[in-house]
């Protein structure tokens, strides 16, 4: 409690902080295209939904994912702290765990396609594809971050 709270921490609890409705303000401020970046994030999830969007229909688990990334997102853009811990992203991480549970969910789902269509099905081939580049981008991101020390 002393080291965290009362060495470390104890500046920001006298500054000014709280909570502002400012949408897309801090998405703005790491992303100059957000629609670029939310493409880019949802690649995957997308081009199976262009394929298989029946399965939005019929599958709840999938209807799950989708509708809690959705609100995850929302609460993102929407919310934002002010102060000095204003661009730490704090309302960003249920979008993390709600993008894991979308890329579970759509990857299980893909999983039984390519076991009913087969791996050559030209659908199949397409998605594949949408998630090897989301793959090779995340190997790169890490790459990135290793030579350069930073997410930037």
């Amino acid at each position: 409690y002393y080291l965290i709270f009362r060495l470390s921490m104890g500046n920001m609890y006298k500054s000014e902080s709280g909570i502002a409705i400012s949408p897309f303000y801090i998405w703005a401020h790491f992303s100059p295209n957000i629609p670029l970046s939310l493409f880019s994030s949802l690649m995957f999830p997308l081009v199976y939904f262009l394929f298989y969007w029946r399965d939005i229909l019929e599958r709840m688990i999938l209807r799950y994912a989708v509708l809690t990334y959705a609100v995850s997102i929302g609460i993102f853009t929407v919310i934002s702290e002010t102060g000095r811990r204003q661009f730490h992203g704090n309302f960003f991480w249920q979008c993390v765990i709600c993008s894991y549970i979308l890329f579970l969910v759509v990857s299980v789902l893909f999983a039984g396609k390519i076991r009913r269509f087969g791996i050559r099905d030209r659908k199949n081939i397409v998605v594949l594809t949408a998630f090897s580049l989301h793959v090779i981008a995340g190997v790169f991101y890490i790459a990135c971050l290793l030579y350069n020390g930073s997410w930037k």
